[in-house]
């Protein structure tokens, strides 16, 4: 393997150690400055939204209340007045009447859509209480009676309704901004802490590398990252700048390449099964091809898994894909060998590497514990033996419960075995295997 030279960085080859932390320490500063700011920036915003709520929302809400309760009041004393003809109950309702005129003033003060709306019919009402009024001081209390009736009450009753559309209104609002102020302050304690956190880990950073500016730790810590990168390398890297922690440096890089391999390794594997995907299948692949180690290529599809999954919903097909990559694992476990690769190529194909001895064994025992997963099917498929769907033109089709296709191919068959070659005459197989009734393997034995 040749290794290039890396240039270093400005950092690391123009700072001495005592610079470095300095640099470190500013950038602690920046970022707890910048935490803070943008704490305050968004503590002004609730503060806005919390000022909305109190001096708006809410009072509008204690308002619309108050009202309400205004005029349920006028109406009592009304028919008090009525019956008692009570001269202390009409100053007690010239008294609501002046509450009503000062809640009803302070409500449109807030400059509120759903009050404007709501003029009119107050203005009307208005008008019609004074005429009232003007009815009961002359003690005309049978036309009165009327004019409540009819002319009062609608009006009283179509307030009421402006009234119930502003209170479900600012409701409305009030759990609106609540959210908001919600996810405001938690985006504010997310944000502020992943800054702080950020400069704390920078600084500490360069903290640290200033405490392992000695020289044997600096080796110590060197032998570490070479047997975390499970790996001794003969090269060197060049010098990435003119203190001791270049050496440093280089080792971590060669880590940090045996990291980002493992990495890719992991991202391979399928997240619903678990199991290692393409690039470990052909990496596998590859190396037995390379070293001559005869294996058994082991194909394995569910037939008819799309008909199934259009019947019973992606989430049972999940549930089927990830049950037949446990099934052919621990088969392999319980029947193979320690160094078989059991993969999951996508969708409902897998792979499995094995030895040729060990094929025909293991294709028969997953078809047969796979033709016993019966709990799948609804108990009326499973007595007709079938279910009806449509395929993918369109067209109504009777589809049998699923099967599955075992193709086996054998590199001692094979003078120059690839993997294309290999992948090509599976393909083959699996067409014919997929015409035949039920779960099928086929060994390929052909020499050539």
């Amino acid at each position: 393997m040749n290794q290039t030279e890396t240039k270093p960085s400005w950092f690391c080859s123009r700072l001495n150690v005592g610079q470095k932390i300095v640099v470190g320490f500013l950038v602690v500063a920046l970022f707890s400055l910048a935490a803070i700011l943008f704490a305050l920036i968004h503590i002004q915003q609730q503060v806005n939204i919390s000022g909305d709520l109190v001096h708006r929302d809410f009072k509008a809400l204690n308002l619309v209340r108050d009202l309400r309760t205004n005029l349920l009041a006028q109406e009592r004393l009304e028919q008090q007045f009525l019956i008692l003809k009570d001269a202390e109950l009409l100053v007690l309702l010239k008294q609501r009447n002046q509450e009503f005129d000062t809640l009803w003033s302070s409500l449109l003060k807030l400059e509120l859509d759903e009050v404007t709306a709501l003029k009119q019919p107050a203005t009307a009402l208005l008008a019609e209480r004074d005429n009232a009024i003007a009815l009961l001081t002359a003690q005309k209390t049978r036309k009165a009676g009327a004019f409540f009736s009819e002319r009062l009450a609608p009006l009283r009753t179509t307030f009421y309704e402006g009234l119930d559309e502003i209170s479900k209104n600012r409701q409305e609002l009030i759990d609106i901004s609540l959210l908001d102020l919600n996810q405001l302050s938690i985006r504010a304690y997310r944000t502020t802490l992943v800054l702080l956190i950020l400069g704390l880990a920078i600084g500490g950073v360069v903290a640290f590398r200033v405490v392992r500016s000695i020289n044997h730790s600096i080796q110590r810590l060197a032998l570490a990252a070479r047997q975390a990168s499970e790996g001794r390398f003969d090269f060197s890297l060049g010098s990435f700048g003119r203190d001791e922690f270049g050496h440093l440096a280089s080792e971590f890089l060669t880590m940090g390449k045996k990291l980002l391999d493992l990495q890719k390794r992991l991202l391979d594997a399928n997240p619903l099964t678990h199991l290692p995907g393409n690039l470990a299948i052909e990496h596998e692949l590859e190396r037995r091809i390379v070293s001559l180690e005869p294996f058994a290529h082991i194909y394995i599809d569910i037939d008819n898994f799309k008909a199934f999954n259009d019947r019973y919903g992606y989430q049972m097909g999940s549930e089927v894909i990830a049950r037949v990559g446990k099934l052919a694992k621990e088969v392999v476990e319980e029947l193979g060998n320690q160094e078989d690769l059991v993969g999951h190529i996508g969708g409902d194909d897998y792979l499995l590497l094995s030895t040729p001895e060990k094929s025909e064994r293991l294709a028969k025992e997953i078809i047969a514990r796979f033709d016993k997963m019966t709990d799948i099917y609804t108990q009326e498929d499973l007595d007709n033996s079938y279910y009806d769907g449509v395929d993918r033109f369109g067209d109504e089709r009777r589809y049998p419960l699923m099967s599955i296709s075992i193709a086996v191919i054998c590199s001692e068959n094979l003078e120059y075995p690839t993997h294309q070659d290999i992948s090509q005459e599976c393909a083959k197989m699996k067409e014919h295997l997929k015409n035949l009734p039920g779960s099928n393997y086929l060994i390929d034995r052909r020499r050539r």
